[in-house]
């Protein structure tokens, strides 16, 4: 009767052993599958669209002429004294570099 007894409670601590691991594994089933996938970057589709250039190649002309100082002076001319206006300031200060 004494083996019977022995052999039951080592059978129970088996039994209490492959339910915690068996709790044990569904739990961190559940968490692992629960995760959401990394995010991938939003591209903003208003954003300018930049070419990659190799090392040695040069930059591609886009036919439009280098900015003089007579097309600045016509511009600023013509758009600061409307925009003053418009905007009520009383002076601006521009530099060109």
């Amino acid at each position: 009767m004494s083996s019977l007894l022995i052999g039951s409670k080592r059978n129970s601590r088996l039994l209490r052993l492959c339910v915690c691991g068996s709790v044990a594994f569904a739990l961190l089933s559940l968490f692992l599958g629960a995760q959401k996938p990394p995010q991938k970057p939003k591209v903003n589709p208003l954003a300018p669209k930049t070419e990659r250039m190799s090392p040695g190649s040069e930059p591609a002309h886009s036919g439009a002429h280098e900015l003089t100082q007579t097309d600045l002076q016509a511009f600023l001319d013509g758009m600061m004294p409307l925009q003053l206006g418009r905007e009520d300031i009383a002076g601006a200060v521009i530099t060109v570099v």
